[in-house]
């Protein structure tokens, strides 16, 4: 019994974690492309650095640097 309910567990397990990964992703996605409108709409030269950042230099795996990247300037602004 163990033999097939441990691989059964592991496999509903890895599928939740994809799904949770999947929606984080998503979400991550969104939130750079609101933060990114957000400073588009400030038009400054800030501003165009980060979305060449964004589109250009950063693959999507570092969509945890980008979000720290734009609470980072987004307190910065606060600051002005």
């Amino acid at each position: 019994m163990e033999a097939s309910v441990v691989p059964a567990f592991e496999k509903s397990c890895k599928a939740m974690f994809e799904q949770v990964d999947a929606t984080f992703q998503k979400g991550m996605v969104e939130h750079a492309i609101v933060a990114l409108q957000h400073f588009e709409s400030t038009h400054s030269p800030l501003a165009h650095a980060l979305r060449v950042c964004m589109l250009v230099l950063c693959p999507a795996s570092s969509l945890l640097l980008i979000y720290l990247l734009t609470k980072f300037l987004h307190l910065c602004f606060q600051e002005l």
